[in-house]
């Protein structure tokens, strides 16, 4: 019997292969420092939307679990 894999595991595996092709195309158009500039910009932003939207659901979606609303 082989290893059960989760259905999404297929997903996630390509999306890094997509993105890690992406990366190494940009990479080759900038210099070091302008491709960490490009990089720490775009996922920043992204992190911070998506924390924005868990901070929120914490604060506001449970009111059991600490920093839900009183």
């Amino acid at each position: 019997m082989g290893i059960k894999i989760h259905p999404r595991e297929e997903i996630v595996k390509q999306a890094q292969i997509e993105l890690g092709d992406v990366v190494l195309k940009t990479m080759k158009k900038l210099t070091t420092a302008e491709f960490l500039q490009v990089i720490n910009t775009e996922f920043s932003n992204r992190i911070g939307g998506i924390a924005k939207y868990w901070i929120r659901d914490e604060r506001h979606g449970d009111q059991n679990k600490p920093g839900g609303w009183e």
